[in-house]
C-alpha cells in the first residue's frame, strides 16, 4: 500500500511511525535508483550517498527529492522545472511534467497522456495498464529480459537496466537516436509508467529533467 494511502487508512496495527518509515525508505529507494543512472551516465561526477540524499529527500518530499537530484545532475545551481501534476482515474496513478510541455490529445482508452515541446524535440509519455499485460516482478530476470527484447525489436539500444521489488527502469537510445528514460512501477495487478525522450543536444538539461519526473511517479491504485 502507497505511504499516502496508508496514512488515511491506517488499520490491521499499522502504526503512524511504521507509516512514516515506509515512505522514508521509498524515497531512498527512489533516489538510490536515479543515483545508479546518473553515475552510469557520467563516470567521475562526485555524488552524495543514495543513503545521505535518501535522508534529506524522506523530509522534503517528491519534488523536493527531484530538485536535489537536478542540481546534482547538473552540477549548477539550474532550478527544476516548474511542474504540472497529471492523475489518471482509471489507473489511480499520478505523474508531474514540466508546464513548459504540450498535452497531446488523450487516447480514447483513457489510460494516460502524451506530452512533447513545442520544438518536438522531447516527449514524454505515461501509461497504465491491468493483468496480464502487466509485468510479473515474481520473475524479475524475464521481466527485464522482455522489456530489453522489445526494445531491441524496436531498435533501441539499452544502456542501463535496474529491477525492483516493484519497479523496473531501463534507458539508452531509441532506433532515431533519441536518449529514453523509462520506469515502470507495478502493485496488485496493475502498473504505471512513464517514458521520456529527448535529443542528445539537451542531455545538459534533461537527464536532470528525466529524473525529476520520473521521481513524480506514483504506483497504480494510490489515488
Amino acid at each position: 500500500m502507497d505511504a499516502g494511502i496508508q496514512r488515511r487508512h491506517l488499520q490491521g496495527g499499522v502504526s503512524m511511525t511504521d507509516s512514516r518509515l515506509g515512505w522514508k525508505k521509498e524515497r531512498q529507494q527512489r533516489c538510490a535508483e536515479v543515483l545508479i543512472w546518473i553515475r552510469s551516465r557520467t563516470p567521475g561526477l562526485a555524488v552524495p550517498s543514495a543513503l545521505s540524499l535518501g535522508r534529506k529527500a524522506a523530509y522534503v518530499g517528491g519534488s523536493g527529492a527531484a530538485l536535489l537530484l537536478s542540481l546534482i545532475v547538473t552540477g549548477t545551481t539550474l532550478a527544476a522545472a516548474s511542474l504540472n501534476t497529471f492523475c489518471n482515474p482509471r489507473f489511480g496513478y499520478c505523474v508531474s511534467v514540466p508546464s513548459s510541455l504540450i498535452a497531446l490529445p488523450p487516447p480514447e482508452n483513457g489510460d494516460g497522456q502524451t506530452w512533447q515541446s513545442r520544438d518536438r524535440q522531447v516527449q514524454v509519455l505515461a501509461w497504465g495498464s491491468y493483468s496480464p499485460a502487466v509485468l510479473n516482478l515474481n520473475t524479475p530476470h524475464a521481466a527485464m529480459v522482455w522489456l530489453v527484447s522489445a526494445e531491441q525489436q524496436n531498435g533501441s539500444r539499452v544502456t542501463y537496466r535496474f529491477v525492483g521489488s516493484n519497479r523496473v527502469v531501463l534507458s539508452g537510445f531509441t532506433r532515431s537516436g533519441q536518449v529514453f528514460y523509462q520506469l515502470v512501477r507495478v502493485r496488485a495487478g496493475s502498473e504505471s509508467g512513464v517514458r521520456i525522450e529527448y535529443a542528445p543536444r539537451l542531455k545538459a538539461v534533461w537527464d536532470a529533467r528525466a529524473a525529476q519526473i520520473a521521481a513524480t511517479l506514483t504506483p497504480p491504485n494510490a489515488l
